[in-house]
């Protein structure tokens, strides 16, 4: 949340010199906010690791198996 804020005042203090040069557009917080989390890299990274997490958790699953249990025994003459 600090770091989306953070990102927030950025571009506020980015943009104020260049806006009354241009045409402005309004935008509420929430699409602000929005429009930070589409395309922020870090969190494409994040969701991409908890993709690759549940794919080693559905891979565990589908490795398990019973335990297997074997005997041998071997005998000689003296």
């Amino acid at each position: 949340m600090k770091k989306i804020f953070t990102v927030f005042i950025f571009f506020i203090i980015v943009s104020a010199g260049s806006i009354s040069a241009q045409d402005t557009l309004e935008i509420s917080l929430q699409d602000f906010i929005d429009l930070g989390i589409e395309n922020s890299g870090q969190i494409k990274y994040e969701k991409t690791n908890v993709d690759l997490a549940e794919n080693r958790v559905d891979l565990a699953k589908d490795q398990r198996i019973l335990p297997s249990l074997s005997f041998r025994s071997e005998h000689a003459l003296v």
